[in-house]
């Protein structure tokens, strides 16, 4: 029995690493098409993605756009985490559906309505609706992640801080806010990831002057198959990596959702 759950568990990690390691093992390819077996190796695909100026635009694109959701969503996920958890409100159960519902309806179903919403308007898709829309997908997570923190302090402690004359704002600052860092820090983390990566929402309400990194390669694949893109997609699999385990230290795997 010990032996069928290792052999399961290695199918699993294998049918979840496979496409990955093959993407890798792609970008070194040096010929510009997939054959097997390869007529060679090279590095030189690397070094090709930093000649392609639109890549790098959809870089800066993307990096600009989660930080700015990371940044928003942080101001406006903490404040009402904090409801939530300690606030006594009529509605107060509704108000929790409606903000953590992003995380399980399709982010298509939002940028549709995004797009009919700001047509209606007659608002043009620039950056700011590009923000508009991230922020609906990365407040939950943020909030969620605060959430569970705030949920780990006991109300004892804020108590015994109002009970020594200590403000509310400076309980907050002093007392409540080092000890909800580390959630706020995984939170703020993953909402950047999740925008970074969002892509059906983006091809909604995005314009030719806001095109993300995701957009741009989804675009490119319809007409191009070439290493190039095997070498950007390892680069982001590495980074993304990185940023979760950065997560895992800071709360935990069993606190990032």
């Amino acid at each position: 029995m010990k032996a069928l759950r290792r052999l399961t568990l290695i199918v699993g990690f294998a049918f979840l690493f496979a496409p990955m390691v093959t993407i890798a093992i792609f970008s070194f390819y040096k010929d510009s098409y997939l054959t097997f077996p390869p007529r060679g190796w090279t590095t030189d695909w690397y070094g090709w993605l930093f000649t392609k100026g639109e890549f790098l635009a959809s870089l800066k694109t993307s990096l600009l756009l989660g930080a700015t959701a990371t940044a928003l969503s942080t101001l406006f996920g903490v404040p009402a985490a904090f409801a939530l958890v300690r606030g006594r409100f009529v509605g107060r159960g509704i108000l929790e559906g409606i903000l953590l519902s992003p995380l399980i309806l399709p982010a298509v179903i939002f940028g549709v309505g995004l797009l009919l919403f700001f047509s209606s308007l007659k608002i043009r898709p620039d950056f700011t609706t590009l923000v508009i829309g991230h922020l609906v997908i990365t407040i939950p997570f943020v909030t969620r992640n605060v959430m569970v923190s705030i949920t780990g302090i006991p109300s004892h402690v804020e108590e015994a801080a109002l009970g020594l004359g200590a403000p509310p704002w400076r309980t907050f600052l002093r007392v409540v806010l080092p000890l909800i860092m580390p959630g706020i820090g995984a939170g703020a983390m993953l909402a950047f990831l999740i925008s970074f990566d969002e892509l059906a929402m983006t091809i909604f309400i995005s314009s030719p002057s806001t095109v993300t990194l995701p957009l741009r390669i989804f675009t490119y694949v319809e007409w191009h198959l070439d290493p190039g893109i095997a070498a950007l997609s390892t680069m982001l699999t590495l980074a993304t990596v990185g940023l979760l385990v950065a997560m895992d230290r800071l709360r935990g795997p069993e606190h990032l959702f």
